[in-house]
C-alpha cells in the first residue's frame, strides 16, 4: 500500500536543516493498523520543508528483519508513492535501529555542509511492541575494537531467536541505541510507542532527558498518538534547542 496523501505540498514553514529517518514497525501486532501508520508517517514527513537545501526523509520498516524502504530523498512524491508491505513476524528493535543509523550516515543522500552548516540527524521509531529478538552472544550491529567481526550490516547474521519479549532482549534494544547516540553526537532519536510498547523502554532508546514531553511518547491508544502529533509538531521540535541534560 502506497503511502496515503492529503495534498502534495511539504511544509514551508519549519526550516529544518537535516536527515530524517523513520523506523517504522511492521510486526505481526500491527497488522491492519500498518495503513494508518503509513498515512501518519507521510504527515510527519509533510511537516518538513523538503529540499536539498533543507530536510530530506528515508523510511525503513522492521519486523525480526529490516529494511529500506526508501533512501534518503527530498522528492515528496517518491515518498508519496512508496510502499510498506505487510508482514508477519517478531519485533527485532536492535536491527532497526542500526540500520536506520546506517542510512542517515552510511548511504545514498548524504550532504556535506550548506553554508557552513552540516545537516542534523533525525532517528523516529514508531513501534507496538517490546523486542522479541536477540543476537547471538550480544553481537553488535558492525563489531568492534575487541575483535568481534559483529554482524557487518548482515541481517542474518544478526539473529540468534525469537521469542516473548525478555529483560535481555529489551537491553539489548537499549544497548543498541546507547551506541548510536554515543557514536553520532548530533543524532536526535524520537521513540514513540503505543498498544504493547513499553514507555520506560521508549525512554531509554530516546535521546534524554528521558521524558514524554521530550523525545519520547507512549499511549495505549494509536488514535491518542496520532492525535498528539497533530498538536506537537515533529518538525517544531527538532528544530528547538535541546533541554540541557540532567544533573549527574
Amino acid at each position: 500500500t502506497a503511502l496515503l496523501s492529503h495534498g502534495s505540498a511539504s511544509n514551508s514553514d519549519c526550516k529544518y536543516f537535516g536527515d530524517i529517518t523513520f523506523v517504522i514497525d511492521r510486526s505481526s501486532s500491527i497488522g491492519d493498523k500498518l495503513p494508518l501508520i503509513q498515512n501518519f508517517t507521510l504527515e510527519l514527513i509533510k511537516g518538513f520543508d523538503l529540499s536539498p537545501e533543507t530536510a530530506q526523509a528515508s523510511v525503513v520498516a522492521f519486523n525480526h528483519d529490516a529494511s529500506v524502504i526508501s533512501e534518503l530523498t527530498s522528492d515528496l512524491s517518491t515518498l508519496e508513492n512508496i510502499e510498506i508491505p505487510a508482514v508477519k513476524g517478531y519485533t527485532f528493535i536492535s536491527n532497526a535501529l542500526a540500520l536506520g543509523e546506517q542510512v542517515l550516515y552510511r548511504t545514498a543522500g548524504q550532504r556535506g555542509k550548506i553554508n557552513g552548516r552540516s545537516p542534523g540527524k533525525l532517528l523516529f521509531l514508531l513501534t507496538d511492541g517490546e523486542q522479541s529478538c536477540i543476537r547471538p552472544n550480544g553481537t553488535s550491529w558492525e563489531g568492534d575494537d575487541q575483535g568481534s567481526d559483529g554482524c557487518d550490516g548482515q541481517l542474518d547474521k544478526c539473529l540468534e531467536y525469537c521469542d516473548k519479549p525478555s529483560a535481555e532482549a529489551r537491553a539489548e534494544a537499549i544497548s543498541q541505541a546507547d551506541e548510536i547516540k554515543a557514536q553520532n553526537d548530533d543524532l536526535l532519536v524520537y521513540a514513540v510507542g503505543f498498544a504493547s510498547a513499553n514507555r520506560q523502554t521508549l525512554r531509554a532508546i530516546a535521546s534524554p532527558p528521558a521524558s514524554d514531553t521530550n523525545y519520547s511518547f507512549f499511549d495505549s491508544d494509536l488514535t491518542t498518538v496520532l492525535e498528539y502529533f497533530k498538536t506537537n509538531d515533529l518538525c517544531t521540535t527538532a528544530t528547538q534547542p535541546r533541554p540541557p541534560p540532567p544533573p549527574a
